[in-house]
């Protein structure tokens, strides 16, 4: 069998509409990530000829969208063809798996194995419009952390999945204005927009669930250096992004994150999706 290098993923925008319950327009922008030090020299999960899948990242509930994308690589390992002859069967074959896992979204899938920058957006969770590019200004400004907490997502998801069958109109209004603002900033020409729209998206999201919060207290940093910092994922633990005003800065921050004991590197853009090795 073949080997596959795999990056993860890192949500932006839009996270949540991705579920199957939710009845509206949905739109998800996200990022193929990696690292320095990495499988290959930058990709966090390696799955190897026996179907194993080895990662830099301990634990489970990191945020970073690893259970989805081990199933689309096993997908992958049995039918490397599958990622150009099928691959909305892959989203719609990894949901199936999950709907009795962690009813999971498709965000997380398409993430992994789509390069670069992407914005998905369907009416029906059945039919996918997905766009992707190598550049965003938006993505020279992050610092990834690691809280160092790993969480069950399962409360989280159901609290979510409780409030869009309850139809709640605030939660409603902010789910149609986040699908909004994930298409509206994926072709802005600069990097604020979208920096910002993610931290107050979180931060919506959090009054809605507080146990999306931060768990951990991260060190003060001077303002003019950062925006703000996000968990991915379903929060409450993982790994989470921080936002520097300057890309230069993206240095002094990780510096700072690492001599208080928080992990944290410098993100890659991964533009090639998985990497197949024969």
């Amino acid at each position: 069998m073949i080997k596959i290098f795999s990056p993860v993923r890192a949500n932006l925008l839009g996270g949540w509409t991705d579920q199957e319950l939710w009845p509206e327009m949905a739109a998800v922008s996200n990022v193929s990530i990696g690292w320095s030090g990495c499988f290959g020299g930058q990709y966090p999960l390696m799955m190897n000829e026996s179907g194993q899948l080895k990662s830099k990242i301990k634990g489970r509930g990191t945020g970073l969208g690893i259970s989805s994308i081990m199933l689309a690589l096993e997908l992958i390992q049995k039918n490397p063809k599958i990622v150009n002859d099928d691959f909305i069967g892959v989203i719609h074959k990894v949901l199936k798996l999950e709907r009795g896992i962690s009813k999971g979204g498709w965000q997380d899938q398409v993430g992994g194995i789509v390069g670069g920058l992407k914005l998905t957006v369907t009416n029906d969770h059945r039919d996918f419009h997905i766009r992707s590019k190598s550049f965003h200004p938006a993505l020279e400004h992050m610092v990834l952390f690691d809280s160092g907490v790993r969480r069950r997502s399962a409360g989280i998801g159901d609290r979510i999945r409780e409030l869009i069958e309850t139809r709640e109109s605030v939660f409603y209004d902010h789910m149609r204005r986040i699908v909004f603002e994930a298409i509206r900033t994926f072709d802005d020409v600069e990097a604020e927009p979208l920096i910002n729209k993610t931290l107050i998206s979180w931060r919506k999201f959090v009054e809605f669930v507080p146990q999306m919060e931060i768990p951990i207290k991260l060190p003060k940093i001077n303002k003019k250096l950062v925006y703000g910092s996000y968990l991915l994922g379903a929060g409450a633990g993982g790994f989470g992004i921080t936002w520097v005003t300057n890309p230069g800065y993206r240095f002094e921050v990780v510096d700072v994150y690492r001599k208080a004991g928080i992990w944290a590197e410098i993100p890659l853009v991964i533009n090639s999706g998985p990497l197949i090795v024969n």
